[in-house]
């Protein structure tokens, strides 16, 4: 398995080569998981996981608001209604169920199946906030109802809703994990969205 993640290779005569962390499949959960399970390595992973998320997750958003059925959209409202739900209430638990639903099927909705393939890393960035306490006892409401927001846009059909919405939000999980600074090259403000 090590070899298979580019950890190590195998040489008849030289034996088993450690490989530097630059070989490793960075988009292995495996690998994005022993990275932050290091606290050595874990605010540099979080900050490359944040860093994908912002630069696809928007335009995931946005082509599954022009992309989506009716259908679908109104499946993803259903979703991030539960998700408001669970988060107004406080239930971390379920909130991070129906969290990891909403953003994986944002990127299904997408159309594109190299995001759709790039939904674990938003996985590993929702749970990782989770396990290492990087989460309040309460959600973000700002964020909560963002999720509504990108819903309504994929309902409505409105692109440039739906990426402002998604963008807000990985700023705000940037920022959830002390990052903001470091994604912020524009001056935005991390915790409210980016409109006009």
């Amino acid at each position: 398995i090590l070899a298979s993640l580019g950890l190590v290779i195998s040489h008849k005569r030289a034996g088993t080569i450690v490989q530097p962390n630059t070989n490793w499949d960075a988009l292995s959960p495996q690998v994005i998981w022993w990275r932050l399970d290091d606290p050595k390595q874990r605010m540099n992973q979080f900050r490359s996981l944040v860093e994908m998320r912002i630069a696809f997750e928007p335009l995931a958003a946005a082509l599954a608001a022009e992309r989506a059925s009716d259908e679908q959209a109104e499946h993803l409202m259903g979703v991030a209604r539960r998700l408001e739900k669970a988060g107004r209430q406080g239930d971390q638990a379920t909130y991070l169920v129906h969290d990891k639903v909403f953003h994986s099927l944002v990127l299904t909705l997408s159309d594109n199946h190299l995001f759709a393939n790039l939904q674990f890393g938003i996985e590993e960035i929702l749970e990782g906030r989770h396990a290492y306490g990087y989460v309040p006892r309460w959600p973000n409401f700002d964020a909560v109802d963002w999720h509504i927001n990108i819903a309504e846009a994929v309902v409505a059909h409105d692109p440039e809703a739906a990426y402002r919405y998604a963008l807000a939000i990985a700023r705000r999980s940037a920022a959830d994990v002390g990052l903001s600074d470091m994604l912020n090259p524009m001056g935005f403000s991390a915790s409210q969205p980016v409109l006009d």
